[in-house]
């Protein structure tokens, strides 16, 4: 389970940093990580282990990498979730003490659709050139509910990928939700 766990928030912080700071940005820390890996590994197999074994050795790395996110500003205020994915990985985060909220999928999103919107025509959301994102917003649809005047994201063809969309929905959710307690954090200085 650590894996799993360590795999999902590096990949979450490489996503976070592509897309508030750039692909070069995701991709040198990729290679960052990348390149601790392959030293960690290169340590384990030449002997090392015993000091990776070492309790008091795992707190010293630990304090030492979570001072190097903080000294880049990789952080997680909250993480917004749809309550029918991977509850295993939701409740693995809860208890690493990740700050989580559930978004209700559906008809109920529409009022945050509809900012996004505003946000999308008033060019303040950047895709960069991370195209995986890019394909996921070209996937979605909007169904229309002509009785409650809602909408709700669809699939435009039942194969298609629409996750990352929905994931910037479950952002925009949180924020909204969230913005008088971490606004000025989400503030851009340039």
């Amino acid at each position: 389970m650590p894996i799993v766990l360590v795999s999902f928030t590096t990949m979450f912080a490489i996503l976070q940093t592509s897309v508030n700071k750039g692909f070069y940005s995701g991709m040198q820390l990729a290679i960052g990580i990348s390149l601790s890996d392959i030293l960690l590994m290169s340590l384990c197999y030449f002997g090392l282990i015993q000091y990776i074994q070492d309790r008091t050795f795992q707190i010293i790395i630990g304090f030492v990498g979570t001072a190097f996110i903080l000294f880049y500003g990789i952080y997680t205020l909250r993480i917004g979730y749809d309550r029918s994915s991977a509850q295993y990985l939701i409740d693995s985060m809860k208890t690493e003490g990740y700050l989580l909220d559930d978004v209700w999928q559906g008809e109920n999103l529409a009022p945050v659709i509809r900012e996004f919107e505003g946000i999308l025509k008033d060019g303040d959301f950047k895709i960069a050139s991370n195209n995986l994102l890019k394909a996921h917003f070209l996937n979605v649809a909007l169904k229309h509910n002509l009785e409650t005047r809602k909408f709700r994201p669809v699939k435009i063809e039942q194969r298609a990928r629409i996750d990352g969309f929905v994931s910037v929905i479950d952002a925009m959710t949180v924020r909204q939700k969230y913005y008088s307690e971490i606004g000025e954090m989400l503030k851009n200085a340039g």
